[in-house]
């Protein structure tokens, strides 16, 4: 029997800084980063620091949009412009601000298969 069952992810996070809650929209952010002990999840020009897991919010995310990339990171493929090889197993990223992330030889095959399926033209 097929399941028609859909999981559902996450649309908002909400990050407590201080007396602050600040409430994040997941399509905004670029990418999450392992700083123990919280992980810093990376906007365009800001960064909060959530007391969470890189595992336990993965587990939130569409895991066909955000993917692990190394170790300590997870990358929104709606902000990757482009990746090349370091001739050696691993890669470097570009996202759309600029930033350039490691891709560990790790996560390889996992990225390329999501990246190809993720901008995959209609025709």
């Amino acid at each position: 029997m097929v399941s028609l069952y859909k999981k559902s992810f996450v649309r908002k996070i909400i990050v407590v800084n201080g007396k602050n809650n600040s409430v994040i929209d997941v399509n905004d952010i670029h990418q999450i980063m392992a700083e123990t002990p919280y992980i810093s999840i990376h906007l365009e020009e800001k960064k909060y620091l959530h007391t969470e897991t890189l595992k336990s919010i993965s587990t939130q995310l569409d895991n066909k949009k955000f993917v692990r990339v190394h170790k300590s990171t997870i990358v929104n493929l709606d902000k990757v412009v482009s990746y090349k090889s370091r001739l050696n197993g691993d890669y470097d990223i570009i996202l759309k601000n600029g930033v350039e992330l490691r891709l560990s030889r790790t996560y390889v095959a996992n990225f390329k298969s999501n990246f190809k399926n993720h901008y995959q033209v209609a025709t």
